[in-house]
């Protein structure tokens, strides 16, 4: 009996000891600061260029016969059409490594930024469930709104549920709706 109840005792303390150390390496890998960059590195365009080959039926429709990343990265425009808008591509951080990006623009109105549009959002499959797409949401909210936009506008995959429960916890609002594609609105002035 004796014996048993030393074994009982050992196990608990390793068991509290693992316990332990997993807190602590859970606590140090989400304590690392995230932050926000400009798009301007060889690793962020490596980033992005994986996630979108490695994601590409979730960021592009299939309609967009003319789209080309290569242009918008190297234009940094929202397509190679005529009515195109400058694009704003942004970087997510955790410590050194990228984990996640955002590309958005004004909307094109000739009596000043009435919309923005969310283009693009994306987080590593790996970092996901930490928060880090609301953290890219609020940053498009508070460049597009303090620029004089009225609404924030995205396009997404019916299927995507998990997106469109993302966008939803952030204060959008579906618009419209067909088989494939729903899209969301956020209004600025909330």
């Amino acid at each position: 009996m004796k014996k048993l109840l030393k074994i009982l005792l050992w196990a608990f303390v390793i068991c509290s000891v693992g316990a332990v150390g997993v807190k602590v390496f859970i606590t140090h890998q989400h304590s690392e600061k995230v932050r926000i960059e400009k798009f301007q590195t060889p690793q962020d365009e490596a980033f992005v260029r994986t996630f979108f080959t490695d994601n590409w039926y979730w960021l592009v429709s299939e309609y967009s016969v003319d789209f080309s990343l290569d242009y918008i990265l190297s234009h940094m425009m929202s397509s190679h059409r005529p009515d195109a808008q400058p694009l704003t591509f942004e970087m997510l951080y955790r410590g050194s490594k990228p984990v996640g990006f955002v590309a958005y623009h004004l909307l094109n109105n000739a009596t000043g930024p009435k919309g923005g549009k969310l283009l693009f959002l994306g987080v590593s499959r790996l970092e996901r469930g930490q928060g880090y797409s609301s953290i890219l949401i609020r940053r498009v909210f508070e460049q597009l709104c303090s620029q004089g936009c009225k609404y924030v506008d995205l396009v997404t995959r019916v299927q995507n549920i998990s997106a469109r429960e993302t966008y939803r916890r952030n204060g959008f609002y579906e618009i419209a709706q067909d088989n494939k594609f729903v899209s969301y609105r956020y209004d600025c002035a909330k």
